[in-house]
């Protein structure tokens, strides 16, 4: 009976550690669906910069700036034009945290500090990239640019949850720009 007893101990503790594993990655998944959807949600919504209200796109490999009239989670009603952000930042225990920052008041006068929004802690790696019809980018100047948007934007997010033994998970999500032109050069080279 001590060897039975012993046995199903053990394997008692196998499936509460695998459990654990199991719950702590489904939290990491969902948790990069939803950046991603947030994400997706906004840049689909983009804005060509070239009005007085939406004004320049710019996106580097690890922050995003731009204009979209996309409505907030949980709205009911259509959406205004506003000015977001997705940025890096420092967070506790020497990770970093993904946030966004939402400019709602597009004409007032006075630059107000907006409030950082976490929409995931625990990121390791942000790296975002530009499609211009050609090839990727790591950055994106709408002003250097003509004034147009990139046709899609890729976001990869890496995660490490928490606990020594956590594996790294990975998200890619690729995001076309509704309101993207196509790269006029790209356009001139083929006629």
């Amino acid at each position: 009976t001590v060897t039975i007893a012993g046995t199903l101990a053990a394997a008692l503790h196998t499936a509460y550690r695998a459990r654990n594993a199991t719950q702590r990655a489904i939290v990491a998944a969902r948790t990069t669906g939803l950046v991603t959807q947030t994400m997706a949600r906004d840049l689909e919504s983009a804005l060509q910069p070239n009005g007085i209200l939406a004004s320049e796109f710019t996106g580097e490999v690890d922050s995003l700036a731009f204009y979209t009239t996309a409505p907030e989670p949980g709205a009911t009603t259509p959406a205004d034009i506003k000015r977001v952000e997705y940025e890096l930042v420092p967070g506790t225990g020497g990770r970093m945290d993904l946030v966004r920052r939402v400019n709602a008041n597009l004409l007032n006068t006075v630059d107000e500090e907006l409030d950082d929004e976490p929409i995931c802690r625990g990121v390791s790696v942000l790296e975002l990239s530009y499609y211009d019809g050609e090839s990727w980018t790591d950055s994106w100047y709408s002003t250097a640019l003509d004034n147009t948007l990139p046709l899609a934007v890729r976001a990869t997010i890496e995660l490490l949850p928490a606990g020594e033994s956590a594996r790294v998970l990975r998200s890619d999500q690729f995001i076309q720009l509704r309101c993207a032109n196509e790269n006029p050069a790209a356009t001139e080279e083929g006629q």
